[in-house]
């Protein structure tokens, strides 16, 4: 539902406006693979946003980290989809015009 919110550009306002960015954060970092990549599609969809960008900058390394850890680790579907997400996320976060 989040996820659908945040494709809209008054959506992207308001769930920055919220402050959802620690959240997501957290739902990125849960131990279960579906919260994470919901939670990064989430992510992707205010990183559109100029603001959204600038307020997910410190999430990049635990991101980043994440994505390591996926790779070391097997390569099953729901992980290879993690991983997707995660380098998804990585790249709209770290765009610059």
């Amino acid at each position: 539902f989040v996820h659908s919110i945040s494709l809209h550009n008054e959506g992207k306002k308001q769930l920055i406006a919220i402050n959802s960015v620690p959240a997501l954060v957290k739902l990125v970092q849960s131990k279960t693979p579906s919260i994470q990549i919901n939670a990064l599609k989430v992510v992707c969809g205010i990183s559109e946003n100029k603001t959204g960008r600038e307020l997910l900058q410190d999430a990049v390394p635990i991101f980043t980290s994440l994505l390591a850890k996926i790779s070391q680790t097997s390569s099953d579907t729901i992980k290879q989809q993690l991983k997707e997400s995660l380098q998804g996320a990585i790249a709209i976060v770290t765009w610059k015009p």
